[in-house]
Parts: C-alpha cells; structure tokens; sequence
C-alpha cells in the first residue's frame, strides 16, 4: 500500500492535465469510483472515523506512484546572522514497492547552494552529496553512503517526505490506518470546509508530539496540522507548529493540497520562530520509473562508503563533471552502478569518511 505524500522534473506537466482547485468555500466533486462518505439507506450510521477511514483507504491505496516537485521557502523571523539558504526545490518520487527517490537542492534567493538526493531501491538505501562548483554552476558529486535506513530515518518515527504529504503519515504508520486509535475531538470548519478534528497523541519524532489533525469530511485528507510537545501545552493552546493548507486540488482524480504553510513557535516563549510555505509545482500519480530512477550512479573518483558491508569502494577513473546542472533544471538520466567498481578495505578510512559524509547530509534536514 502506497502513502505518498516526493529537485528537479523528470515529466513536465502539460497544460492539459485536468487540474481542478477548491476554493475555501468550494464543493468537492466526487468521482464515480470514489466512495462517499455517508451512509446506505437502510444501514446503521457508521462513525466519524469509519468514514474517513474508508474515504482514506481508497483515495491512499489506489496510488501506484506519487511524483511530486515542491519549492518551500523557508524564512526565520528573528535570524541569528547571515543565512545560509532561504528555499529550497524538493523533487520525490515513490512507488508502492517502498522504492523511494528523494532530491532537495537549497538556495540563497535563486542562487543554489547545496544539494544532497537520498534514494531506495525498496532493499537499501544511499545518500549522495555534492559540492558545487560556484564558477561553473554546477553540482559535482561529493561522495555515496550506502545504509538501511532512508534519509534519517533511523533517527526517529519521521518519514522524510515533502508537504503535505508528510503528513498523511502519523509517524511511520500510514494515516488510514493510524485513525482508527484516534481520539475524535469534534466537529470544526477547517478553510470554510467541514472537518473532523482528531487526536494522536505523542508521534515519536525528533522529541515526542502530540499531532492534532482537522480531516476533511469529504476527501479524508488534513487540512490543517498542529503539534504540541506536552498535553498541557495543548491545552494552553501553544503549539511548537502549525500546518495549514491554502487550497485543495484535484489532479487525475486524487486530492492533495498544492498550496500550504507552516508556523513554526519558540516552546519556550511561544513567539514564532520560523515562517514556511509550500508550492507543489508539478504533481503526477500512478507514472512508471526504470529502476535506475531509485539508485545512485557514483561518479568516477568518487568513494562509495558502504554501511551495510563495512566497506569502501572507489569508482574507477578521474573525476568529471556531474551531469545535474546546480540551477533547477532537468534532471539527470540515471543508470545502475558500474559492475568493475575497484574495493578498498580499510576500515579506518572507511569510519572517518562516514562520519564525515553523514554529517554533512544532515544539513538538509530541516525542523519541520
């Protein structure tokens, strides 16, 4: 079963793609194989929950594939010093086989500044970072960790995708299937639409949270997110932040929404900290992959550490330009790794440049 909710495109939206937007106030319409949410004359009025459960199960388990590109911005609104990157382009793809492609490049207004693409073939997974080479604007490949986890994972029950579809997990369970331990809180008007709010309480991210979801009736899918870091706090109504979405589309028969924002608190002070939003600008469902699209090819010079294996491998040859264009352009046409890769055994080197290479690739993650 498919949750995907993906920096560069691979497919260029067309102009013609049916692509419906809900205002605040506007209706959903239905397709003629979604199920609605309601009841069947005749039959007992099932609960709030047994709606959206069913509503979520169709809409989540009928994606084969989810391709998503995201620009977010990303401002702190009382900045300690000079930033180092204010947006950044977010381009994932995901398949219901768990293969997972993840590439984030961060800029300083339009000027990139780092880059770092995490993939998975669906049995391990590897991170790759770059440097970029500010001359010639160009992103040349830094060096490829090869491990079980994706991105961060190991960290913590955050699964690293892009808004909003990050959010249709709670933790690593999938939304459908994480509503029927909810707490059902009421009934609210969530962007002039009807919602059901829900509770779940300590999602184990980074620091335990509880997440407080406003569902929509019609489509199942969150309208608005808030999380607090003690029950208290939720109370006193101070979250640590806040995810709103601004529209509710429709591409192909599926919903998400285009169109959000985050707040981000002080937990101490409960002042906002950072503002974010998200424009999904190209979205498409169910499209096919080689499965190159979900494995690295390394560069030649460029070392491979292997997590899994306790090895470090080096790519034969002399290092060249990496083919991805540091400006958001098309992205690169991957193909499977060399099979002639030469092996280099020390473990010595291999646990300084791991470190080192993790290290780095941590700087993408962001405190969403």
């Amino acid at each position: 079963m498919l949750v995907r909710t993906p920096l560069t495109i691979l497919v260029i939206l067309s102009l013609s793609s049916p692509i419906a937007t809900f205002e605040a106030r506007g209706q959903v319409h239905e397709e003629s194989s979604r199920p609605r949410s309601g009841t069947v004359a005749g039959a007992s009025t099932p609960s709030p929950i047994d709606s959206l459960v069913k509503t979520l199960t169709w809409e989540l388990e009928s994606r084969n594939a989810i391709e998503v590109r995201v620009h977010h911005k990303f401002i702190a609104t009382k900045p300690e010093g000079p930033v180092a990157h204010d947006n950044c382009v977010e381009h994932y793809i995901e398949m219901s086989r768990q293969e997972r492609f993840y590439d984030i490049i961060f800029q300083l207004g339009d000027d990139p500044t780092y880059r770092i693409t995490h993939d998975s073939d669906g049995l391990r997974c590897a991170t790759v970072t770059y440097r970029l080479d500010k001359e010639a604007r160009v992103f040349r490949q830094s060096g490829v960790v090869v491990k079980r986890h994706f991105a961060i994972e190991e960290n913590s029950d955050r699964m690293e995708r892009p808004n909003p579809i990050q959010l249709l997990y709670v933790g690593r369970v999938p939304l459908n299937l994480a509503l029927p331990k909810a707490t059902v809180l009421g009934k609210v008007e969530t962007m002039g639409r009807p919602c059901i709010r829900v509770l779940f309480p300590r999602v184990r991210w980074a620091v335990a949270q509880d997440h407080v979801y406003d569902l929509d009736e019609a489509t199942g899918l969150p309208l608005k997110v808030e999380a607090y870091l003690e029950p208290d706090d939720r109370a006193n109504r101070r979250p640590v932040w806040v995810w709103e979405a601004d529209s509710l589309d429709a591409v192909d028969g599926h919903y998400l929404s285009k169109n959000s924002r985050q707040i981000e608190y002080n937990p101490e002070t409960s002042e906002k900290s950072m503002n974010r939003t998200y424009v999904v600008e190209f979205v498409k469902f169910n499209g096919d992959y080689p499965k190159s699209t979900f494995w690295p090819e390394p560069a030649p010079g460029v070392t491979v550490l292997d997590a899994i294996k306790n090895e470090t491998r080096e790519t034969p040859g002399k290092p060249t330009d990496e083919t991805a264009r540091a400006t958001p352009v098309k992205n690169p046409i991957r193909a499977t790794p060399p099979s002639n890769w030469s092996w280099i055994g020390s473990r010595a080197a291999f646990g300084s440049g791991l470190v080192l290479l993790l290290l780095g690739g941590g700087l993408w993650w962001r405190r969403r």
